[in-house]
């Protein structure tokens, strides 16, 4: 039986890594865009590895994932340094959608809060109003006693 250690226990989705891969890549593309001229992909993976707690088996399966001939979200090239590693236009334009579906859900949050608040405040609204109701039903009930009282004591 293997031991629990020895097992291939993977975190993090493919997709999350090549998430976090490719910000790291284009933070670094935004730093040097010139793919001669940007740091070798150790550091920069190194530093999403180390970010994220991630494993070297994780990295390699994110990058063959985002260079799939149907994605090709990477640019490689072979260095004296070791590679390099930049994003192609179709990793760019896929952050581009990654950062504008953030965008979406963070205005849907903010509209969902929005609406949480007002019903709250319509809640509350509503118990004032209960709460204004009872008060004249028991002034009514009072000066009804009152009337009542007053009436009885004194004859005629």
């Amino acid at each position: 039986m293997p031991e629990l250690d020895s097992l291939d226990l993977m975190e993090h989705t493919v997709e999350q890594v090549s998430i976090w891969i490719l910000e790291a890549v284009e933070k670094e593309w935004r730093r040097e865009p010139s793919i001669i001229k940007c740091r070798p992909s150790s550091i920069v993976l190194g530093e999403v590895m180390a970010e994220h707690g991630l494993a070297n088996e994780e990295i390699s399966r994110a990058i063959m994932f985002m260079v799939a001939p149907t994605r090709q979200y990477l640019t490689i090239c072979s260095r004296d340094d070791g590679q390099a590693i930049l994003p192609s236009d179709a990793g760019l334009r896929m952050l581009a959608t990654i950062q504008l579906h953030r965008i979406d859900e963070a205005k849907a949050a903010a509209a969902s809060e929005r609406a949480e608040t007002h019903r709250r405040e319509d809640v509350r609204l509503r118990i004032y109003q209960i709460i204004a109701a009872l008060l004249a039903v028991l002034v009514a009930y009072l000066a009804y006693r009152l009337s009542v009282t007053s009436h009885t004591a004194t004859p005629p």
